[in-house]
């Protein structure tokens, strides 16, 4: 599991692109389905990431590089709790192909 680049995260933080590099090349008519798993209540699965469009150096984790990541924009009262989140990240490129599920963490402060 990988931790985000994007720390610290606050609780409450919404409009903020969490990236994930996927490590293969996508394409815009890739599905990206990411479950969200958070410290309290029930997972719920999102489905509006899209393919990063240019390359992006982070902190932790080096270049991402276009068309290998995704990013996915926050929404408001979406990250409410403080604690650990758990993301699962599923690439599907049709006719049965996919990757194999990625996960991620992100840890929520106050």
């Amino acid at each position: 599991m990988l931790p985000l680049d994007q720390e610290p995260f606050y609780a409450g933080e919404y409009g903020v692109g969490l990236r994930h590099n996927a490590g293969k090349d996508l394409t815009a008519a890739t599905r990206i389905i990411l479950t969200v798993t958070p410290p309290k209540g029930d997972a719920y699965v999102v489905e509006d990431a899209t393919v990063g469009a240019v390359d992006v150096k982070t902190k932790r984790h080096g270049l991402f590089k276009a068309g290998e990541y995704v990013v996915y924009i926050t929404k408001v009262n979406e990250f409410e709790l403080e604690g650990r989140y758990y993301l699962k990240w599923e690439f599907e490129f049709g006719a049965g192909k996919k990757l194999k599920p990625q996960l991620q963490l992100l840890d929520v402060e106050s």
